[in-house]
C-alpha cells in the first residue's frame, strides 16, 4: 500500500520491503515487521538466574522442539570450595536424571578432569578451585543442541575459563563435546561434587529456533 503525505514523500508499508525504493519511507509497522521477520523471533531469553541461598544444583525444565539449540551462559558462577560442574539430562522434566556411565560418551576433550564422573555420572564442564578461602569466578557458555528431538542425539559443547591463581594465574580454556543416545530430553541440571554449594553469579538461557 502506498500513499502521499503532505511533503510529497511516498509512504509505503510492505512488511517485506518488496519495493526496494530509493526515495520512499517506510511506516512504523512495516519498519517492526520487517525486522522481526529477519530476526524470525529466533533467538529468545528463557531464563535468567541469579544464584542465591547456596544451591546444590540448579536446573532448567521444560525444553521442547521449539528450540533446535540452548545456550546457557554461565556469568561469574562462583562455589563454596574447590569442586567441579557437571551436568545430567533428563527425559520427564526432572523427575529423574540420567546418571548412568553409558549415558554420556566425550567426543572431544582437550583439558583434564572433563569426564563422566564415576560417582555421578555427568558431563564435566570444568573445574574451579577455592584459593586462600575466596572461590574463582567461572564464565562460559555450553551449547545443547537438539535436547527434545527423539531423532537426533543430543550433543553438547562447552567453551569456558576460569583465572587459575593457584597455579600460574593464566586464564584457563576449556573444551569438550559429548553426546547421548537418541532420546527426547526436556530438562537439564547443573551441579557440583560432594556436597558443595554455588554461591554467586548468573546463568541465562537462550533458546534458538530453526
Amino acid at each position: 500500500m502506498a500513499e502521499m503525505n503532505a511533503t510529497g514523500f511516498e509512504i509505503l508499508d510492505e512488511d517485506d520491503m518488496i519495493s526496494d525504493s530509493a526515495t520512499a519511507i517506510v511506516t512504523q509497522q512495516s519498519a517492526k515487521a520487517y525486522n522481526d521477520g529477519l530476526n524470525g523471533g529466533a533467538y529468545d531469553l528463557l531464563s535468567a538466574v541469579s544464584i542465591t541461598g547456596s544451591p546444590t544444583e540448579i536446573t532448567f525444565l521444560n525444553l521442547d522442539t521449539t528450540y533446535f539449540l540452548y545456550e546457557l551462559y554461565l556469568c561469574g558462577v562462583t562455589v563454596s570450595s574447590d569442586s567441579f560442574i557437571a551436568m545430567q539430562l533428563s527425559t520427564n522434566n526432572g523427575s529423574s536424571w540420567r546418571s548412568s556411565a553409558s549415558d554420556y560418551s566425550i567426543a572431544n576433550s582437550c583439558a583434564s578432569g572433563q569426564e563422566s564422573d564415576p560417582s555421578r555420572n555427568g558431563m564435566r564442564i570444568c573445574t574451579l578451585e577455592n584459593v586462600g578461602g575466596s572461590t574463582l569466578g567461572f564464565s562460559g557458555f555450553l551449547y545443547i543442541g537438539r535436547p527434545a528431538d527423539a531423532s537426533y542425539d543430543t550433543q553438547f559443547s562447552v567453551e569456558s575459563a576460569y583465572y587459575d591463581t593457584g597455579t600460574n594465574g593464566f586464564t584457563f580454556g576449556l573444551n569438550a563435546c559429548s553426546r547421548t543416545n537418541n532420546e527426547a530430553n526436556n530438562a537439564f541440571r547443573l551441579f557440583l561434587n560432594s556436597t558443595y554449594t554455588f554461591e554467586d553469579g548468573k546463568l541465562f538461557l537462550y533458546g534458538v529456533r530453526a
